[in-house]
């Protein structure tokens, strides 16, 4: 049964005791349409993107087995070992060493763009990296200073060292370790 009620065709359905009243609606608003298609083209853009792994930009931290210790061999010379024991190659400039007394902030160098740290590699160095106005060049085999050299930058005997690696593009710390105090 269909009446007109003020000039719109109404369905009027008997369900029982209820009167059920519906436009005829056997076609959709033009608005509708739009709306319908940009909700699916979104649903479908945010879908492929994270299927595909497209925008995402997932940098892994670096693993790497580092150890840090005095060299017994060198007596009453205050120098440090520390050794890529295993893991991760630690990429030139990427990484940067910190070697400060316990209880000073950390005084990050960036390594060379040409000395990744890898597995194998040795750093000895009698430097610490805080020494203000000096110049420091961080390598795979140890810490120099280029200008502002003063015997302040030397370790020292009966100090506690933190020592610290960072790679930089990760943000992540591979190595975080306060070196006992130096024993003559």
């Amino acid at each position: 049964m269909t009446e007109n009620i003020k000039n719109r065709n109404v369905r009027i359905w008997n369900c029982g005791r209820f009167r059920i009243l519906g436009k005829n609606d056997s076609a959709m608003s033009s608005l509708t349409r739009i709306i319908l298609v940009a909700a699916i083209a979104i649903l479908a853009t945010v879908i492929a993107t994270t299927a595909f792994g497209f925008g995402v930009t997932e940098i892994k931290e670096p693993a790497a087995s580092i150890t840090v210790g005095n060299i017994p061999k060198t007596e009453g010379i205050a120098d440090m070992k520390i050794v890529h024991r295993g893991g991760d190659r630690l990429s030139g400039g990427d990484w940067m060493l910190s070697i400060v007394p316990v209880g000073h902030p950390p005084a990050y160098i960036a390594s060379s763009p040409d000395s990744d740290f890898a597995e194998g590699n040795q750093i000895i160095t009698m430097n610490v990296t805080d020494l203000p106005g000096a110049t420091y060049y961080v390598t795979n085999t140890g810490v120099s200073i280029i200008t502002g050299d003063s015997p302040d930058a030397r370790l020292s005997f009966g100090q506690e060292y933190d020592v610290k690696i960072m790679v930089y593009s990760s943000r992540t710390m591979v190595l975080d370790t306060v070196l006992p105090r130096f024993k003559r």
